[in-house]
C-alpha cells in the first residue's frame, strides 16, 4: 500500500513538473533538432521563438537546453538571480580548449580576482592613450588603401578590420608589436572560431588527441598563438621594461603575497588569449557591420560625413571630439543592435529557477540569442530596419535596458565596452571621412554565426575618394 501511494505522488508530481516546462519541438530521436541548428543557427532560434514564445525547451543530441527571449528573462538569469548561474555549461566548455580559464570562461573566486586585476587598464581616463594608438594604426591602414584607390581592386574590409583591431589591441593592451606575425595570428584565430563553431552544432566530435584532419589544424592554430603569447611574455621578463600596460599588471599580480595568489604562465597566457580574441574579434566585427549598412543607406551614410565636416573642420579625430558625433554613436549602436558580434550567450542552472511560470531545472542550460532579442517587435519598431534615429535620446530613454544587451549584463557585462566603442568610432570616423565604400557586385552578404557573428565569405567592397567639398 505504501509503494502505491509514493508510485501515485510520483505519477502526480511528473504531470505537474511536465506541465510546468516551456512549450518546444520534440526533434529527431537521439539526435533531437541538431539538424536544424547546425544548418542555419540564427533562422532555427528565429523560428523556436515565432512558434513557441519567448521561452522555449529544445534539445540537439544529449543537449537540453531552454532559449529566453524576453528582457525580463534575460535579467533574472544575467542579474536578479545571477548567483544561480554560471559557465561551467556545454557551449563554455567548448570554448576552453582555446581560452583556457579566462574572463570569459572562468568563474567563481578566481574569475573574481581577474576581474578586478583587469578592470583598471579600460578605465575611461587611458582612452586617451588608445585612442592615439587607434588612430595612428588607422592611419597606416588608410594609405596602403590610397595605393590601391585607383586600381579599382576590391578590399575584403572584414580581414582589413581584423587585422586593424588585432594591431590596436596587441599595442594598447600589451605593448608589443605582432606585425610580422599578424597574417599567423588571424589565421590562427580563424580556425579556432570555425573550430568552436563546428562542435557546438555537432552531437559526436572526436576528442582532440584522436588525429583528426580538423583536430590536427586546432591544435597547430593554438600552438601558434601559445608560442606568440609565451615570446611576448618572456621578451617583457627579459628587458624588464615598465610599460604601465595590462601585461604588466599580469606579470606583477601577487607580488609579495603568498605564491598561491601569483598567477601563473597559464593563467596568463589564458587572459591575453582571450583578450586578444575578444578585445580585436567583435569590434572588427562591428565595423565591418557598420561598413556594410552604410554602403547599403546612403542617406544616413551622408548624413554621418555632414558630421564628422561640421565636427572636425577637415581634421584627424581624436578621443575628446567623440561627445559631439552623437550620429556617429547612433549609427553604431544601431550596427550592433542588427548584427551584434556576441549573438549569444549561455548559462548553466545551479538550482531549480521558474521564470514566468516555467520551471528551469537545475544542471540545464540556458540560451539567451542576442541576435533575436535585438528584433523583438514588442521592444522594436520595425526590428529589421537599419534606423539610427532610434538611439536618440529621446527614443532611447523609455526602453528596457536589458532589450538591447551588446555587451552583456549584469556583473559579467563585457569589460572593455568603453575601449571597444572608442576604437570603432575613431575608425569609423577616419574611414567616412575620407572613402565611400561600395559593395563588390554578386557579392552576397549574410552572417556566419560562429563563436561571433561574422560576414560569411568577408565582405569585398571598392572605395572611392570622398568629395573635398565633403
Amino acid at each position: 500500500m505504501m509503494f502505491d501511494w509514493v508510485a501515485e505522488k510520483l505519477v502526480l508530481f511528473n504531470k505537474k513538473a511536465a506541465g510546468r516546462r516551456p512549450p518546444g519541438p520534440d526533434g529527431l530521436p537521439l539526435f533531437g533538432s541538431l539538424l536544424q541548428a547546425r544548418r542555419k543557427p540564427l533562422h532555427f532560434a528565429q523560428n523556436l521563438i515565432q512558434k513557441y514564445g519567448d521561452i522555449v525547451h529544445f534539445k540537439i543530441g544529449f543537449f537540453t537546453g531552454y532559449l529566453l527571449n524576453h528582457p525580463e528573462y534575460v535579467k533574472q538569469v544575467l542579474s536578479l538571480n545571477h548567483q544561480n548561474y554560471n559557465k561551467q555549461n556545454y557551449n563554455y566548455q567548448k570554448l576552453k580548449p582555446v581560452l583556457g580559464e579566462g574572463l570569459i570562461t572562468g568563474d567563481g573566486e578566481t574569475w573574481a580576482m581577474h576581474r578586478r586585476l583587469i578592470q583598471p587598464i579600460f578605465h575611461r581616463s587611458r582612452l586617451a592613450s588608445f585612442g592615439e594608438i587607434t588612430t595612428k594604426t588607422t592611419k597606416q591602414m588608410l594609405e596602403e588603401w590610397a595605393l590601391r584607390v585607383n586600381s579599382g581592386q576590391p578590399v575584403d574590409i572584414a580581414a582589413d578590420m581584423m587585422r586593424l583591431t588585432l594591431e590596436v589591441v596587441t599595442e594598447s593592451l600589451f605593448s608589443a608589436d605582432i606585425r610580422s606575425s599578424i597574417d599567423l595570428v588571424r589565421n590562427a584565430f580563424t580556425t579556432l572560431n570555425e573550430d568552436i563553431a563546428y562542435r557546438f552544432r555537432t552531437a559526436f566530435v572526436p576528442p582532440l588527441w584522436v588525429p583528426t584532419r580538423r583536430n590536427r589544424a586546432f591544435i597547430k592554430a593554438r600552438d601558434e598563438l601559445d608560442q606568440l603569447v609565451f615570446d611576448i611574455v618572456e621578451r617583457r621578463r627579459e628587458n624588464g621594461e615598465s610599460k604601465d600596460d595590462l601585461l604588466e599588471r599580469l606579470l606583477e599580480a601577487g607580488e609579495g603575497l603568498p605564491v598561491e595568489h601569483e598567477l601563473t604562465d597559464r593563467q596568463i597566457r589564458d587572459e591575453v588569449i582571450t583578450l586578444l580574441l575578444a578585445g580585436h574579434e567583435t569590434t572588427a566585427n562591428l565595423l565591418t557591420w557598420t561598413l556594410h549598412l552604410l554602403s547599403q543607406h546612403p542617406g544616413v551614410a551622408q548624413k554621418l560625413r555632414d558630421e564628422l565636416a561640421k565636427v572636425l573642420q577637415g581634421r584627424e579625430p581624436s578621443v575628446d571630439d567623440l561627445s559631439e558625433l552623437q550620429y556617429m554613436e547612433m549609427v553604431l549602436k544601431e550596427s550592433v543592435r542588427l548584427y551584434p558580434p556576441v549573438w549569444i550567450i549561455s548559462r548553466k542552472a545551479i538550482d531549480n529557477d521558474m521564470i514566468d511560470g516555467y520551471t528551469i531545472p537545475a544542471g540545464s542550460t540556458v540560451t539567451l540569442c542576442i541576435y533575436t532579442l535585438h528584433r523583438h517587435p514588442e521592444f522594436w519598431d520595425d526590428p529589421e530596419a537599419f534606423i539610427p534615429e532610434r538611439f536618440s535620446g529621446e527614443q532611447s530613454q523609455n526602453r528596457d535596458k536589458y532589450a538591447y544587451l551588446p555587451f552583456g549584463g549584469g556583473p559579467r557585462s563585457c569589460i572593455g565596452k568603453y575601449f571597444a566603442l572608442m576604437e570603432a568610432q575613431l575608425v569609423l570616423a577616419m574611414i567616412c571621412r575620407q572613402y565611400h565604400l561600395k559593395p563588390v557586385d554578386n557579392h552576397v552578404v549574410e552572417p556566419e554565426p560562429l563563436v561571433t557573428l561574422r560576414p560569411l565569405n568577408g565582405l569585398k567592397m571598392v572605395f572611392r575618394p570622398v568629395d573635398d567639398n565633403n
